[in-house]
C-alpha cells in the first residue's frame, strides 16, 4: 500500500518500510521535497513517476516491475533530484511526485529519505 507523504511538513523526512514486496511500493513525495534518497536493506529496484505523464512503463503502486527501472544493491544509497533547481521556489512545479521501490527476489526492508534543497 502506498505511503502518502505529500502533506507532511518536516524535513528531512524518513519513510521506512518493513515490508517492500517484489511489486512496486509507492512513496508519494512531500510537495516541498527536492531530493529523495533510496536506502534498501536487500537488492532492490527503484523507479519514479511524475514529470512526463503516464505511460505503460510508468510505475504504479502494487504493479509488477517493468523494464524502466534502476537496480540498487543492498545498503547502497541512490539520491534522486525530484525537481530542477529553478523550480525549488515553486513547490507546485511539475517534477517527480512519486518514487517507488521493490525487492528484486523477495520482500525486503528499506527507507526513502526526502530532503529540501541542500539537505545533504
Amino acid at each position: 500500500m502506498a505511503a502518502d507523504l505529500s502533506t507532511v511538513g518536516t524535513s528531512p523526512l524518513i519513510s521506512r518500510s518493513e515490508s517492500i514486496p517484489v511489486t512496486w511500493l509507492e512513496f508519494k513525495a512531500p510537495t516541498w521535497a527536492a531530493h529523495a534518497e533510496f536506502i534498501p536493506e536487500g537488492d532492490a529496484y527503484i523507479g519514479w513517476a511524475g514529470h512526463d505523464g503516464a505511460s505503460s512503463e510508468t510505475p504504479a503502486d502494487g504493479q509488477a516491475v517493468g523494464t524502466h527501472r534502476l537496480e540498487l544493491a543492498s545498503e547502497d544509497v541512490y539520491k534522486l533530484r525530484l525537481r530542477a533547481p529553478r523550480d525549488e521556489a515553486h513547490p507546485d512545479a511539475r517534477g517527480v511526485r512519486s518514487v517507488f521501490m521493490a525487492g528484486q527476489t523477495g520482500t525486503i526492508k528499506g527507507a526513502v529519505v526526502f530532503h529540501v534543497e541542500g539537505g545533504e
